[in-house]
């Protein structure tokens, strides 16, 4: 995969979150996540053991976005974050702390956009059409 598809790839990660998600889109997001090797994959906590063993071996983690400031109160929702919070948070940290878009890119020109804002992670579900289309885009 081309660089800037890798770096790409190792911003997101994969959201296995929704409350309707079953074991089985786990095992489905796992397998997105190991052929775009992401960064990791956000799992509800009953769900962390079995992450853990569908990813063995793959350059992916298991994560709940521990290490990240993320939107305002870190509630569910399906807004996501925006570019004006992002560069808020970004102005507002100390540089060793990394700001995480929480959710609303699903595509690749937002993608692009959330890390010219500042943020060093994302977090979505849209990872597999986000991620072809970077391929597209630039090489891979």
């Amino acid at each position: 995969m081309e660089e800037k598809v890798r770096d790409l790839a190792k911003m997101i990660d994969h959201s296995i979150l929704h409350p309707t998600f079953t074991d089985n889109d786990l095992k489905e997001g796992c397998e997105t996540a190991k052929k775009y090797n992401v960064a990791s994959v956000c799992v509800k906590p009953y769900m962390v053991k079995d992450a853990v063993e569908l990813l063995k071996g793959a350059d992916v983690k298991t994560s709940s976005g521990y290490g990240f400031v993320k939107q305002p109160n870190g509630d569910y929702n399906y807004a996501g974050a925006t570019i004006h919070d992002l560069k808020l948070m970004k102005e507002s940290v100390s540089a060793g702390v990394k700001i995480k878009a929480a959710g609303g890119v699903r595509n690749l020109d937002q993608l692009l956009d959330v890390q010219a804002a500042g943020a060093s992670r994302c977090g979505a579900t849209a990872t597999k059409s986000l991620l072809e289309d970077a391929i597209k885009r630039f090489g891979g």
